[in-house]
């Protein structure tokens, strides 16, 4: 911990410091000689010429500094909870080019993860928020979308018009254990066709 003598310790120069402002704040102070000699005191180390005592100033400062470097996660790393947190707040933010304000709810209701209303139109959108494209048994009839990404860019899509694009292009999805059984099934890479079909729905890069 950087410590001052007596005399500079009843400001805040500590303070002072961690707001960047340590030079400035030195090169106006008196000469101070409390601490001369033992490197205790930033303050009186530069005023006398002892190094010491700034240089680790310095050196805290930085340390505080090299603290903030974040680094980003990794979503497959997440736990459930932190990957729906995750989704949510990216896809607010490209919902929100288009005047949407999203509003997360703490649990599923009528399906969805989040409402999104619009600025203009007064449009409220019930939303369902998913790391790859799906279709589950339980949304269907209840007027749900679907928020997810293909291709690293975001799509909005009302559920049951996405099972009606399954009908089309992929029936036999319909067919499998998954879907009967499960009562669901999800793409992690979906046919050219399929993406193709998608695009009238696409938002923005995910």
């Amino acid at each position: 911990m950087l410590t001052t003598c007596d005399i500079h310790g009843k400001g805040n120069y500590i303070g002072d410091i961690k707001r960047h402002r340590l030079d400035s704040i030195i090169k106006k102070l008196p000469r101070c000689y409390a601490g001369y000699g033992k490197g205790k005191c930033a303050y009186c180390a530069y005023e006398t010429g002892v190094k010491t005592g700034y240089e680790k100033a310095i050196k805290e400062l930085k340390s505080d500094l090299d603290t903030m470097k974040l680094n980003k996660v990794i979503y497959d790393e997440l736990s459930s909870k932190q990957q729906e947190t995750f989704l949510y707040h990216k896809a607010a933010s490209v919902l929100a080019d288009y005047g949407f304000n999203c509003i997360a709810l703490s649990d599923d209701w009528h399906g969805a993860d989040c409402l999104a209303y619009h600025k203009d139109d007064g449009r409220i959108l019930k939303i369902q928020l998913k790391g790859r494209m799906t279709i589950a048994k339980k949304y269907i009839d209840k007027d749900v979308h679907l928020c997810f990404p293909v291709d690293s860019v975001w799509h909005l899509v009302l559920h049951d018009q996405l099972l009606c694009i399954v009908e089309e292009t992929t029936p036999s999805t319909l067919e499998t254990k998954s879907w009967i059984e499960g009562g669901e099934y999800s793409w992690r890479d979906p046919s050219k066709v399929f993406r193709q079909r998608l695009s009238q729905y696409a938002l923005g890069p995910a």
